[in-house]
């Protein structure tokens, strides 16, 4: 496990298996390409913001955004999201539980190998792309 200042809530196996079916269903695990690094991201949308309000105070951590509409027809929608460090120790604890997007995490746990570092190597920058484009490929 990551050391303690990147540690989310304990889970609950109930809450742990709970928060892996919406990762799976409404949510999204993800490497972004930012200037000088890349950077984990694992996020849960839903139009009911009373869900987002309940994941962050059992995770513990992340943030919550409001997306508006794009049509008169739709809601808005609010998303939690967490990074680095702690969306890798979140996605241990639901690991388990994932049935669709299992393959992203084990890709995420790659990526947090290389975390460990506060140097960045152009070796590492590589093997960081590399996982982005294998977790893009995932994605679609």
């Amino acid at each position: 496990m990551i050391q303690d200042k990147w540690m989310v809530n304990m889970l609950s196996d109930v809450d742990a298996a709970y928060l892996a079916a919406f990762v799976d269903g409404e949510g999204c695990i993800f490497i972004d390409k930012e200037p000088k690094a890349h950077r984990l991201r694992v996020s849960i949308g839903n139009t009911f913001p009373g869900i987002m309000d309940w994941v962050y105070f059992v995770v513990g951590h992340g943030s919550i955004s409001k997306k508006k509409k794009r049509e008169s027809h739709h809601k808005d929608m609010w998303v939690w999201s967490l990074s680095g460090r702690r969306a890798i120790n979140f996605l241990y604890q639901i690991y388990p539980y994932l049935r669709i997007k299992k393959l992203q995490a084990e890709v995420a746990f790659e990526f947090g190998e290389t975390v460990k570092n506060e140097v960045i190597s152009d070796d590492i920058m590589m093997f960081r792309t590399e996982l982005k484009h294998k977790m893009t490929a995932l994605n679609n």
